[in-house]
């Protein structure tokens, strides 16, 4: 079903909306996961959150509304590996994460901190951060080659346990290679053709927060709560958890936030985020 979603459908969502919403602005976001995390950001008697199953349905959905005179309309988004592509694809209308998504912004955060002492983890929080980039960034690099070289893989219910080691964490390429090899239904390629179409993206320097992905890294430091407390821990709770913890003073410290408040500014008489 989601190839029939478009930026003309997801636009009909802001324009059947209640008369009564009229003067509320319409954010368009990318999905569930986004709407989880924004909707105790923003000011839900003056905003409405709109979930466009994907980026290029939100920004679409804005631009032909903008086209046929709407105000007070948003879309929020992921930056995903548009840094590492030397891509910006914010504008007026337009804003993007400070790191490859939402989820990034959160471990970024100082919810994490909470969630480790949620977890009784005393492990330093800057620490445990730089060994979950470590891990995720053989994936993340492959994600990226797959978009760019369209390759179509399938990162979906990957097993981690395939190719991170779980008493330290670290990553095997070759192994992560093969796991997602495996979990592509009629892959032609093999485990060495992929790291070799990899190998210049792995033995690049990026900047991590924006080459790793947080459905490759909240898995991982499930793997660290799995550890520490001896029993199988879901990705999902941990993300949960993270959201759970976010709160809105460590949004105020993102370049995100910075960025929806000057389009308040601009865009006057419209408010997405509440008051603190």
């Amino acid at each position: 079903m989601r190839e029939f979603i478009t930026p003309y459908t997801v636009a009909n969502q802001a324009r059947m909306r209640n008369p009564k919403d009229k003067a509320k602005a319409r954010v368009f976001i990318e999905g569930d996961d986004d709407y989880r995390i924004y909707q105790h950001l923003i000011a839900v008697e003056s905003c409405i959150l709109i979930p466009s199953t994907g980026r290029s349905n939100a920004i679409g959905a804005v631009q032909l509304l903008r086209k046929e005179g709407w105000r007070g309309v948003l879309a929020l988004v992921d930056r995903d590996f548009d840094a590492l592509d030397g891509v910006d694809v914010s504008g007026p209308d337009v804003v993007v994460t400070d790191d490859h998504d939402a989820e990034m912004i959160l471990l970024r955060s100082r919810a994490l901190e909470k969630v480790l002492v949620e977890y009784s983890i005393s492990e330093d929080a800057d620490q445990i951060r730089t060994t979950l980039l470590q891990a995720a960034r053989p994936l993340g690099c492959i994600r990226w080659v797959s978009i760019r070289q369209n390759l179509r893989l399938d990162f979906d219910d990957l097993d981690f346990n395939e190719f991170i080691d779980p008493q330290t964490l670290a990553p095997d390429e070759t192994h992560c290679a093969t796991a997602v090899i495996r979990n592509t239904k009629g892959c032609g390629l093999t485990t060495q053709i992929l790291l070799t179409r990899t190998k210049s993206a792995l033995e690049a320097t990026h900047d991590l927060w924006q080459a790793c992905c947080g459905h490759d890294t909240l898995p991982v430091l499930a793997l660290l709560v799995e550890r520490h407390l001896k029993r199988p821990h879901h990705p999902a709770t941990v993300a949960r958890s993270l959201r759970l913890a976010f709160e809105f003073a460590h949004f105020e410290k993102t370049r995100l936030c910075a960025a929806i408040r000057t389009w308040e500014r601009v865009n006057s008489g419209w408010r997405v985020l509440r008051e603190v």
